[in-house]
């Protein structure tokens, strides 16, 4: 499919249909059949200007699923708004929770629905520390967070010493974090930001679109995800040794309700993890919500 004035026709990928149906609340199977049916639809001309796929794509979901027609119409405003405005910020999706809750796989599908062209990983920002700053000076940031405390602790003497541990490895990382999505927000991309680095509601102040997020599965979900790390995808961020593998758990589940404290406390929605589409749906309405703020407030 390619998109735009006919003298400037640019390829235009069918998972952005799919990603917007998913924002407006279609399941998975009733978002790939509408994409699928638009793209056959607009495909028998060389190209097409965005309005009229957005005409196409309403028609079939008025046709097939009318509920969810006024969710598109509100999209299809906000995108006109980025696109002819600078008034409206993007939206920054920002994944929370610790090691193995789920948010990581959330993320891959959250950008394909967004139509995000920016991914940041606090994993991924440590790494980049790691190459810059000395293991000697800084050996909290060159261990497992649940492992951290063993080095350098920092906050309130009253908590637990694995949280005390994960803010001081969080206290290198988050400067890098809030520099890197303030210029995002500056470049007007939509993003996704996932990891576990981040305190529930210490970024919403970075801009209106930043939408933060917990993921939290069941505590006996948790530790399967965890587990599962080692076994199923050979990552070396969980021990091979079952005992061990136990012990680096608890750890990594004391940060959890940390953080789930701190998502009550600052008012930042927990999508309960039971499986990935529903949550996924959750996640959506969370974002259409935000969206339906963002285009209300220029009314």
């Amino acid at each position: 499919m390619r998109i735009g004035p006919k003298d400037s026709a640019i390829p235009y990928p069918q998972a952005m249909i799919r990603g917007k149906l998913r924002l407006c609340g279609l399941g998975s199977e009733d978002a790939s059949h509408i994409s699928q049916d638009v793209f056959w639809q607009v495909t028998r001309s060389n190209s097409v200007e965005l309005d009229i796929l957005n005409e196409a794509t309403r028609n079939v979901i008025e046709r097939r699923h009318t509920s969810h027609a006024e969710d598109f119409d509100l999209l299809v405003q906000y995108d006109r708004l980025r696109r002819e405005t600078d008034i409206v910020s993007p939206v920054v999706l920002v994944l929370e929770g610790a090691s193995a809750t789920g948010k990581s796989l959330l993320a891959m599908s959250m950008i394909v629905n967004l139509g995000a062209t920016r991914f940041v990983s606090t994993d991924t920002v440590r790494q980049v520390l790691r190459s810059t700053l000395n293991e000697d000076d800084y050996p909290e940031l060159f261990c497992h967070t649940y492992q951290a405390h063993h080095y350098k602790q920092a906050g309130d003497k009253k908590l637990s010493p694995v949280v005390r541990g994960f803010l001081a490895q969080n206290d290198l990382i988050q400067p890098t974090l809030n520099s890197t999505i303030s210029r995002v927000l500056h470049e007007g991309a939509e993003a996704v930001i996932e990891g576990v680095h981040i305190i529930p509601g210490t970024l919403q102040q970075l801009g209106r679109g930043v939408i933060e997020v917990l993921i939290n599965p069941s505590e006996g979900d948790h530790f399967r995800m965890f587990s599962t790390k080692h076994d199923a995808s050979g990552l070396k961020s969980v021990s091979a040794d079952d005992r061990q593998r136990k012990d680096e758990f608890q750890s990594t589940r004391i940060i959890q309700e940390y953080l789930l404290e701190q998502a009550e406390r600052n008012h930042v929605p927990v999508v309960h993890l039971a499986d990935y589409e529903t949550s996924e749906t959750e996640i959506c309405r969370i974002v259409m919500d935000r969206i339906s703020e963002l285009v209300d407030s220029l009314r």
